[in-house]
């Protein structure tokens, strides 16, 4: 993946779990990353997090996210990739 631009973050401002996904991320060996736990856990909002990052800081990045039933992508994906307008 190549960078085009690196930006910098208080480290404060993420979870845990979005290191663990940035860390999936910048593995080129891995293809597939599934997050899971519990309701409130930020799965949602860490891995959009993450993705966001990746996708300021590569033009080359690019994530297709996909959810068991598709009626819960409107719901909880796309309303979260929203809010970060």
């Amino acid at each position: 993946m190549s960078r085009d631009r690196s930006l910098v973050f208080d480290k404060k401002l993420f979870t845990n779990i979005y290191w663990e996904i940035q860390d999936f991320f910048g593995d080129n060996g891995k293809r597939f990353l599934w997050v899971y736990g519990g309701s409130g856990s930020s799965k949602t909002y860490s891995t959009v997090q993450a993705v966001i990052v990746n996708m300021l800081n590569s033009k080359d990045f690019n994530c297709l996210v996909l959810r068991k039933y598709a009626s819960d992508l409107r719901d909880t994906i796309y309303s979260s990739y929203r809010d970060w307008e």
